[in-house]
């Protein structure tokens, strides 16, 4: 695939962020593609903490789904209690299927209710196409051309691009635009419903957005962030949300900026 810099200049804004918590990130079990509530902190606090300039001036704007922006699939992990599952298969082991780059858990048979072949969602596709299981290098190859087909010509118009999807879809993706190492993304971690733990800034020529988030560890960048640019007038006069997978296109309150510092 072509690199970032090689398909033009962006002059628009990419945001990302992770949905709010789950009922099963409270309950600390692995999710992968079950369809869980949020918690009430989870309706509340992306709400709370959006940037005014990300909020869309129409209450029912349309929206877009793609299931290429799915969370990662668990396999036979999903469901299970994740302290539950270090006791049995040890800390490692564990550690290489949650965090790992391209080492996936165990798969599912075709015949199981965890298989998304059996989701009515996901009846109307072959089940050669559906993963069994998928590591975070699965995750890239799905997220990818959905970078390039929707979420990079919005960029090149000028459109600020808020992404809300899911930890490990939204990890590939950082991973991608920021070069991040194979081994170096298994210590980056997207907090839950938390705006502000993202930084994006304009490409301009041979730029690449710059993404920075708090590593799982080190809690510092991973990566250092770019000098911040100017800030032109955005002249689409639009923003582009994307929610979870949905995205519309809204008139903005103010001319949109970019290269801002989200809090």
């Amino acid at each position: 695939m072509p690199t970032t810099s090689a398909i033009g200049v962006m002059s628009g804004t990419l945001v990302i962020l992770r949905h709010g918590q789950s009922e099963w990130n409270l309950a600390n079990l692995f999710t992968g593609w079950h369809d869980v509530p949020l918690t009430e902190k989870g309706c509340t606090s992306p709400r709370r903490d959006a940037p005014r300039r990300f909020r869309p001036a129409s209450p029912w704007p349309p929206v877009e789904r793609d299931r290429r922006l799915n969370e990662r699939h668990h396999g036979a992990l999903q469901g299970l209690d994740k302290k539950a599952t270090t006791e049995l298969h040890g800390a490692e082991q564990v550690h290489a299927w949650r965090r790992g780059y391209d080492t996936p858990p165990p798969a599912v048979e075709l015949d199981s209710p965890e298989h998304p072949a059996n989701d009515p969602r996901d009846a109307h596709l072959p089940p050669e196409v559906l993963p069994a299981s998928e590591c975070l290098k699965d995750v890239v190859n799905r997220v990818l051309p959905y970078w390039y087909d929707r979420i990079a010509p919005q960029l090149l118009d000028g459109l600020n691009v808020l992404v809300t999807a899911h930890g490990n879809s939204l990890r590939a993706l950082l991973k991608h635009l920021e070069g991040v190492g194979d081994d170096e993304i298994a210590d980056v971690n997207i907090p839950t419903g938390a705006p502000g733990s993202t930084r994006s800034t304009t490409v301009s020529g041979s730029r690449r957005p710059s993404i920075s988030v708090t590593p799982r560890r080190s809690r510092r960048r991973l990566l250092p962030s770019p000098r911040k640019p100017a800030r032109p007038r955005s002249p689409a006069g639009r923003r582009r949300l994307r929610i979870a997978g949905h995205s519309t296109t809204t008139p903005c309150a103010a001319p949109a900026r970019t290269g801002r510092t989200l809090h």
